[in-house]
């Protein structure tokens, strides 16, 4: 699937509003945003690609709610865009998965 980081970006924006909408009925903040399944691994890879879905969380963070984090792969381009974007990060490693040698993730299926 190629998407260019401008569509990507709407497409953030669009869902997590949904979901920004739906946690505000609720009276609950919104903590992180993360991407998922070939989009995770498209931004790990993609300079480009990760600053657009990382700006999304600064688009959403308010003054009751200044840090909106990003929840990505540790050492992939999902951290070097949060720090670039000045967006907190939250790191993350799957344990039922497996690694090459340089710590990258191998998806086998």
């Amino acid at each position: 699937m190629a998407i260019s980081p401008e569509e990507l970006k709407s497409c953030f924006i669009y869902q997590v509003g949904a979901l920004a909408g739906f946690l505000k009925a609720h009276g609950m903040p919104l903590n992180h945003i993360k991407p998922h399944g070939a989009v995770y691994g498209q931004c790990a890879r993609s300079a480009l690609l990760a600053s657009a879905a990382v700006s999304v969380a600064k688009v959403f963070s308010t003054p009751d709610n200044p840090s909106v984090k990003f929840v990505g792969l540790a050492g992939t381009e999902h951290e070097i865009a949060a720090k670039k974007e000045g967006v907190p990060f939250i790191p993350e490693w799957f344990a039922d998965l497996e690694y090459s040698p340089e710590g990258k993730l191998l998806i086998t299926q």
